[in-house]
Order: structure tokens, then sequence, then C-alpha cells
């Protein structure tokens, strides 16, 4: 799930989160998860400038919102989501398996 998409800059993704910080509740723990395809913007660089934006507790194991970047090419899609809320292709495999 894409919320909001923008280009692949640095200063534009931070105002695309700044925009969409608001869905991460005060008590919420954070993961940032970016994911790459022909990009060569520095994945720390990126996470570092979101982190600081962000002032909830990091949880990388158990997080309550993951902040999703998918950045392809020149294009970038931002979206704050539960864990529940991603696709998991192997655990539908294997529950329709079973």
């Amino acid at each position: 799930p894409i919320q909001k998409i923008t280009e692949t800059k640095i200063e534009s993704i931070e105002d695309g989160i700044s925009d969409l910080i608001k869905l991460i509740s005060s008590q919420d723990s954070y993961r940032i998860s970016i994911e790459k395809r022909n990009s060569d913007i520095s994945s720390q660089e990126l996470i570092s400038k979101i982190a600081n934006k962000v002032k909830n507790k990091v949880s990388l194991e158990f997080p309550d919102k993951i902040i999703l970047i998918e950045i392809l090419g020149n294009k970038t899609g931002i979206a704050i989501v539960k864990k529940t809320d991603i696709l998991s292709v192997e655990k539908t495999k294997r529950s329709m398996s079973e």
C-alpha cells in the first residue's frame, strides 16, 4: 500500500514523510523499511533524516507502525502501515498449503 508518491530526492521524501507522520500516535513504536531499485540514494542518510523527524521509540522486531519507502528509479512511494497491512507471499503460500 502506497499513500504518497514523490520524487526520489532526500528532501522530497522527507517532505512526504512529514505529511504522513500524523498517522503514528505518540505511543506507537516504529521501524523504517526501505526497498530500492535503480537508485543510488543513500539508505543510511535517508534513515537518519527521517529518524530525526520521528520522536517515537524504534522497534526493529515488533514495531506498531512501519514507515515504508519504496524507491523505483526517479519515483518513490511512501506509506505508514501496520505490519498486518503488508502482504507476505510466503505466509500466504504456507497457509494455502495447509
